[in-house]
């Protein structure tokens, strides 16, 4: 019967080898292992006493300005001021000597809105040598960074009277998307433009003129209607001016405008200003606009 060998697995060289590295730097691990702890602890310590210092020093310097700023009163009266828009300008105001009828001349004015992001819907009376003429108060509308021209048909019984025109009363309108908005204002082209005298029965000349130009819809849009305001210059100053409006105008449709101008001699001027106009804020004023209703 073979002789079994007595093996101890503790005591063999492997084992050996890891006992005596462990006796030789036990002391090198206990003073590694205490220094590490003694690091942990002043990192600790020192943490905590930043967190108190900074409650009780710098926290309460910090609490005090929040009272400060939560006590401090915010003029509001200046943020409107900044905030709000600026205020339409009457730039002109003037008694055309030209185109009246029956003792009466038109008034013209031109009016601009310097926002960029505001619609101006404006309230308006004219005042003729220092009194206020009928109809007292008249509306009408100033799309944002535009100018436009108004009429007081037959205001002034004198064509030297001093003329004003007052704002009464402003209602703006906000635009969310002020580059969409503008989008959407019309391009025309207005060419042929003609001003000439008409031929009364018999070949003879009267005082009646004719306004005559060509209008294109450039735009991608249609409109229900469509503004043209008129003002016949003799040299830099407007003598007479009018109204016309055209209805249905379609997307790069070309249409015909002409009407009749009284009272004007048509040698004198020598320059028609035509000014369409669209109050595109008003979404009813587009024929058809697919994807729903507009909105800035």
């Amino acid at each position: 019967m073979p002789e079994q060998q007595n093996i101890n697995p503790v005591l063999n060289e492997r084992w050996l080898k890891w006992a005596s590295w462990w006796v030789n730097n036990r002391p090198s691990i206990q003073k590694i292992w205490l220094v590490a702890v003694i690091a942990t602890e002043a990192i600790l310590i020192g943490y905590s006493g930043y967190v108190w210092l900074d409650y009780l020093v710098f926290g309460r310097r910090e609490e005090e300005q929040l009272y400060q700023d939560l006590s401090r009163t915010t003029d509001m009266k200046s943020l409107h001021q900044i905030m709000a828009p600026k205020p339409i300008a009457v730039l002109s105001a003037d008694v055309l000597p030209a185109g009246g009828s029956g003792g009466s001349y038109d008034v013209l004015a031109k009016v601009a809105n310097p926002n960029t992001r505001w619609v101006a819907f404006i309230s308006y009376q004219f005042i003729i040598g220092g009194e206020t003429a009928p109809p007292s108060v008249t509306e009408t509308y100033i799309l944002n960074s535009d100018e436009r021209f108004v009429i007081g048909a037959g205001l002034a019984r004198s064509a030297s009277a001093k003329a004003e025109m007052a704002i009464t009363n402003v209602r703006w309108q906000r635009l969310r998307e002020p580059a969409r908005f503008n989008e959407r204002k019309p391009s025309f082209k207005v060419t042929d433009v003609s001003f000439a005298p008409v031929a009364e029965r018999g070949g003879t000349y009267g005082s009646v003129s004719r306004v005559s130009f060509n209008v294109t819809n450039e735009s991608s849009l249609n409109f229900w209607s469509v503004g043209f305001t008129i003002v016949l210059l003799q040299g830099d100053k407007a003598a007479a001016a009018r109204h016309t409006t055209l209805d249905q105008v379609r997307s790069m449709e070309k249409r015909s405008v002409s009407l009749n101008i009284y009272n004007v001699q048509s040698s004198a001027v020598n320059k028609v200003l035509v000014v369409p106009e669209v109050n595109v804020a008003d979404p009813d004023v587009f024929m058809s606009v697919p994807g729903g209703p507009i909105g800035f």
